[in-house]
């Protein structure tokens, strides 16, 4: 029988000729940066669309680009398979996909950022009890405050539903691939 350090020796030499040996835990790092900026981070309460490109699409370049960096998916391309990951060029590109679709993920299954950009009000960013989050509550008065938490909630379950939704079709992708 082998022994427990043989067989993590095989199993970590198996997943270093693999992407995910790079991209689980770059993914498990951005998972720590979302919860990190749903700390410190407050919706503007005004059409704040920017700031959540931002957010959506900073740190989705950055991954990219390291990950690009670290699996250099052209070299691939010219020599065929290369011999230190066992990478065709197409998978060695789509490794580097992994973790800026699962910052995507992770933004879009919190729904709070996606609320945070469908507001047209203006409002304060405060916590509410009844949604149990924070949300833009309106200081106009004109509009029916309830209305407005409704569309909230809308905005919130509209996210995460598109979201399981594309994350099934990303898994049959990513096992076709």
């Amino acid at each position: 029988m082998p022994e427990p350090q043989d067989l993590l020796k095989h199993v970590h030499k198996y997943l270093s000729k693999t992407a995910v040996f790079s991209s689980f835990p770059m993914s498990l790092l951005l998972l720590g940066l979302e919860k990190l900026i749903e700390m410190e981070c407050v919706c503007p309460c005004d059409k704040s669309t920017l700031l959540t490109v931002l957010i959506f699409t900073g740190p989705a370049i950055f991954t990219f680009a390291l990950m690009y960096i670290l699996l250099r998916p052209f070299k691939h391309c010219y020599g065929g398979v290369n011999d230190d990951t066992q990478q065709s060029c197409p998978k060695a590109f789509f490794s580097c996909l992994i973790p800026p679709v699962m910052w995507i993920f992770y933004l879009l299954l919190d729904g709070d950022y996606f609320a945070c950009a469908m507001t047209d009000w203006k409002g304060v960013f405060v916590f509410d009890e009844e949604l149990n989050r924070s949300w833009c509550k309106p200081t106009d008065g004109t509009r029916n405050e309830t209305e407005l938490r409704g569309s909230t909630r809308k905005y919130i379950h509209q996210s995460q539903v598109n979201i399981i939704y594309h994350k099934s079709l990303y898994c049959y992708c990513n096992i076709i691939i």
